[in-house]
């Protein structure tokens, strides 16, 4: 399983830096696990997803202050250490990160709050984490509340005013060295609230460590080891989930740490033992849940082992390229509906819909499919087994050296080279020409006055790939559509693929180069030119009059803004604002030169 198959696009200006002083008030967005459906609430509102007879499952674990600051002893040098975990078989030594590593080799001794603490490298273990000895006078946990600071993520660049604003309000146990973050937007009267609803609140510990948060740094992710977490599950604790689970209720999890609790202890059966110990589990696409129904996660960042477990749960698909109910639905795409709203789609064609059980689209048109989440596998599961129903092939018939589709539209005045291949459903404007050795895929739209020069590819599949439960790589189905709008130009060698999720869309009058390359799901309006042997990725979104010069590289997702410029050979890993030039790799903005 490829580490980059869990990427998504993170805009740093995107990340909050400062916690709202309400916790409640954090802005939340409920995934449906089997439809895929998306909604966008504030966290209060998740007492509209808990029923009576539910549990809710806690990590009380409390976050020390476990960064110190200090200096190694005989140069000055500035060392950060990261406290991890209390070794039991050896007095006052924790296994530690330290940085800069190459300034802490064993018999190191470093010295923190002018001497109130001493510490000394003894020993480096596993992975370069160090084994540092404690020497102080006094209580160690009252020398590391008054040296030691709070372990922000890496993400988090400003000052935490307020150290307790890290921790939830039901910490209890010391041990943490990060925060089990998704209980941070929990209030007491939240919580006493949800307990009135009649739904119970379990109680586990598991200290935060490096098993948590270490990055992936392999591309094989089922070559990374997670370390070794202490975690604790008492009778308290084990009796309310239990029960729960006997009575039907659904078992919730507040966070990825409750979860790789109650997952390391539950049997077959999702039962729950009473229990302690450490635990290196590792959750990942193709997991089968024992204990947990829900999960309340908080942000994870690309590429994370947090990412994959959450994929675990909500498939990979869902979670990163989740879709929600379109305002305005358009044929070939795959919509989700939440509710009974027959009416407003009775005009669209070739599409999916992906709605709950209980919910009836008898207005649909025949080319569409309606999905019940029964019978939902993953997202692109359900693709690849809706293929064939929604595009239906033509016979291509031979025509003066081409196979054309026999259902293929075309206009007049259309010039058609030898050695093409116009395949099922294409529709072709009037005062058009298509060059030699072109092929057109099925479901391609083209306006009037197009001129695509020879061998292009026009509609076709993106080598994106994607995995079902089995493990099985599979081809990604391109289920969406094709349009070029009038008075575009295509020169030889030009690729524009097919959508998956959306039309991919080339607006009027735009120019593509010589061996340019519009990936899936893109939309260019009008006006625009992409150069000659450059690559826009999937699901990119280019404004009207964009430039975009030879050998520029777009990243997926990203929007170039109206009047934007790209210059030779950029690579744009952001979006571009409107108007904006920008140069080089990573692609940056140029600043105009002021005239005097």
């Amino acid at each position: 399983m490829d580490l980059h198959d869990f990427y998504y696009d993170l805009p740093e200006e995107l990340i909050a830096q400062d916690p709202l002083s309400d916790r409640s008030s954090s802005r939340l967005m409920v995934l449906d696990k089997n439809t895929g459906a998306i909604e966008h609430k504030i966290f209060r509102d998740i007492t509209e997803y808990l029923k009576p007879g539910d549990c809710l499952v806690i990590n009380d674990t409390k976050v020390i202050p476990a960064r110190l600051i200090g200096e190694k002893e005989g140069t000055g040098a500035a060392i950060e250490v990261l406290l991890l975990k209390r070794l039991e078989d050896r007095q006052d030594t924790w296994e530690v990160l330290v940085k800069p590593g190459k300034k802490c080799k064993v018999g190191a001794r470093i010295v923190f709050g002018g001497g109130k603490l001493t510490g000394e490298i003894i020993d480096i273990v596993e992975e370069g984490n160090r084994l540092i000895q404690f020497s102080y006078d006094g209580i160690f946990e009252e020398i590391l509340d008054e040296l030691g600071q709070m372990p922000l993520p890496p993400y988090i660049t400003h000052k935490l005013e307020d150290k307790n604003r890290y921790q939830t309000v039901y910490a209890k146990h010391e041990g943490s060295a990060a925060a089990p973050t998704a209980g941070l937007h929990f209030t007491k009267e939240l919580l006493k609230q949800i307990e009135d609803m009649g739904v119970k609140i379990a109680r586990v510990t598991l200290h935060v460590g490096l098993g948590t948060f270490r990055p992936v740094k392999v591309e094989n992710i089922l070559d990374h080891h997670m370390h070794s977490e202490f975690y604790q599950v008492d009778k308290e604790a084990a009796d309310i989930i239990n029960n729960t689970k006997a009575n039907g209720g659904r078992v919730i999890a507040v966070g990825t740490t409750s979860t790789r609790t109650l997952e390391s202890v539950a049997d077959e059966n999702g039962h729950i033992p009473v229990k302690s110990g450490w635990t290196e589990i590792f959750i990942y696409p193709g997991y089968k849940f024992k204990a947990i129904d829900c999960l309340i996660t908080n942000f994870h960042l690309p590429e994370s082992t947090l990412v994959m477990l959450v994929s675990a749960l909500a498939g990979r698909e869902g979670l990163l390229y989740g879709v929600s109910d379109p305002e305005a639905p358009e044929s070939n795409s795959m919509i989700y509906v939440r509710t009974e709203v027959a009416d407003s789609y009775t005009k669209v064609r070739d599409s999916i819909f992906v709605t709950k059980e209980e919910v009836e689209l008898p207005g649909l048109h025949e080319s569409c499919v309606q999905l019940k989440a029964s019978m939902q596998k993953s997202l692109y599961g359900v693709l690849l087994e809706t293929y064939k129903k929604l595009l239906p092939k033509a016979e291509l018939i031979q025509k003066n050296g081409n196979y054309i589709s026999s259902d293929a539209k075309i206009g007049t005045d259309v010039e058609i080279a030898p050695f093409c291949v116009i395949g099922a459903d294409v529709q072709i404007g009037d005062h058009c020409k298509i060059g030699a050795g072109t092929i057109i895929k099925d479901h391609v739209r083209i306006g009037s006055h197009v001129e695509i020069q020879e061998k292009c590819l026009i509609g076709v599949d993106d080598m994106d790939v994607y995995r079902l439960e089995d493990g099985v790589c599979r081809d990604l189905p391109h289920l969406a559509g094709t349009v070029i709008e009038d008075g575009c130009l295509l020169l030889a060698g030009s690729i524009l693929a097919a959508g998956d999720s959306r039309t991919t869309v080339l607006g009027k009058s735009s120019v593509i180069g010589m061996l340019g390359d519009v990936g899936h799901n893109c939309v260019i309006k009008e006006f625009s030119s992409v150069g000659g042997k450059s690559s826009i990725s999937g699901h990119c979104d280019l404004g009207e009059h964009v430039y975009i010069a030879p050998m520029a590289v777009t990243t997926n997702r990203i929007s170039v803004g109206d009047h934007a410029y790209l210059g030779i050979g950029a690579v744009a890993i952001k979006d571009v604002p409107e108007g904006e030039k920008q140069f080089g790799n990573p692609a940056r903005k140029v600043l105009e030169l002021k005239k005097k």
